[in-house]
């Protein structure tokens, strides 16, 4: 039972007080994709924001935003072992009898969605938006994160 007090404590301390949050301006027209990096970041700051180790947890913000600025991705790809990762080790640690399962079911129902990269291939750009699920963005689907590869010079 300690061990699932942690791993809800533990989700509810990274995830943060979450809130909706709308982007910022974007990037949309083909001749901003085709700028430098640094020139893109410094007239586009919302970039930095969501980028990995600067994200704030807990924004969910809804990738339909990304989806209405920059149409249907180019893919979809899911990362299937995210939410068994958080799950499983708790019914195999705990058990079946002293609330493992009820642990994994509880874990499981908080995060019901494998995380997915959505990936806009745009201009001189890649960018890879990793987009979850979860309870406290009321299920809507999110963006933790995202990259932007510069693929042209």
């Amino acid at each position: 039972m300690k061990l699932l007090f942690l791993v809800i404590l533990s989700s509810i301390v990274f995830t943060g007080c979450a809130s909706k949050r709308n982007f910022a301006e974007l990037p949309e027209a083909t001749e901003d994709f085709r700028l430098p990096a640094r020139s893109l970041e410094q007239k586009y700051p919302e970039i930095n924001s969501y980028k990995a180790g600067n994200s704030k947890f807990g924004w969910c913000t809804p990738v339909k935003q990304l989806e209405q600025k920059w149409g249907v991705p180019d893919e979809i790809n899911t990362v299937w072992v995210q939410v068994p990762a958080l799950a499983l080790p708790i019914f195999f640690l705990d058990g079946i009898t002293t609330g493992g399962l009820v642990g994994a079911v509880m874990v499981y129902t908080m995060t019901p969605k494998q995380p997915e990269h959505y990936i806009w291939k745009k201009g001189n750009y890649s960018i890879d938006a990793f987009v979850g699920v979860n309870i406290f963005c009321d299920y809507e689907k999110h963006v933790l994160y995202w990259d932007w590869l510069e693929t042209e010079k």
